[in-house]
């Protein structure tokens, strides 16, 4: 495959080529297909197909793994890896049998289970690899803990009411909610935001009337963090969610 360019470099020229040789990636990996992790994670697949392809591998269906998701051109870490379709688009799959891989960033890290059970760590991982963000680059669904069953219910076509009133909120009102969620009182979140105390107290009152529930009280705080969570499972990009990178 030839590319050429008219006149100057584009900003966009090293994107190009990395989607290409993404294309060429995967067009080997079909010719190949042993070499992927595509039935393992499957979940459709039955788990007599599972255990056939982790014996490709050399892998005991009873070995204890976890499966990290990272995106489709991140580098190789030299264990057993695949790119597989998801509905967030095409992802890497890599399969972590001692708990020593130091994945690429981003990365999501799923949950321990056995090898022909590899569809649950994955289901998990890429969840973990959808709430990073730049501050926090890897996430281990480990981590979530009950969290991790809420997000596993939650259905990104047709969200939860709380999770579609924090899309529409613009990015200063969803700062502003974060931080009046966090702080221990109006005043020192007034102060956090540099803003007055009134004026804090009435962009409180307006959130609250917005969402339906105060997020200063014990209840609000949990509906909050849990329609932020889910909102960060919400594809499309919405606003006030910071994108994985």
């Amino acid at each position: 495959m030839w590319l050429e360019r008219d006149g100057e470099p584009r900003p966009d020229d090293d994107m190009i080529a990395e989607r290409l040789a993404l294309g060429v990636y995967l067009l080997e990996a079909r010719r190949h297909p042993d070499s992927g992790l595509d039935a393992i994670v499957d979940p459709h697949r039955s788990t007599a197909e599972r255990a056939a392809a982790l014996a490709k591998h050399r892998i005991d269906p009873q070995t204890r793994v976890r499966v990290l998701a990272t995106p489709a051109d991140a580098p190789d870490t030299g264990d057993p890896s695949g790119i597989v379709p998801t509905r967030y688009g095409l992802l890497k799959a890599t399969l972590d049998r001692h708990g020593t891989l130091t994945p690429p960033q981003p990365a999501g890290i799923g949950t321990w289970t056995r090898a022909d059970q590899a569809p649950e760590s994955w289901d998990a991982a890429v969840i973990a690899l959808r709430l990073t963000d730049p501050t926090t680059p890897t996430v281990d669904a480990t981590d979530l803990g009950a969290m991790l069953l809420l997000a596993q219910a939650h259905d990104p076509d047709n969200p939860h009411q709380d999770v579609r009133t924090l899309a529409t909120l613009d990015q200063r009102s969803a700062d502003i909610l974060r931080t009046l969620v966090e702080a221990d009182s109006i005043r020192s979140a007034a102060a956090t935001l540099g803003m007055h105390h009134s004026t804090v107290q009435a962009r409180h009152e307006a959130l609250t009337t917005t969402l339906g529930y105060d997020p200063r009280t014990t209840t609000g705080r949990m509906r909050y963090i849990a329609a932020a969570l889910l909102l960060r499972l919400t594809d499309p990009l919405t606003p006030g969610r910071t994108q994985s990178a």
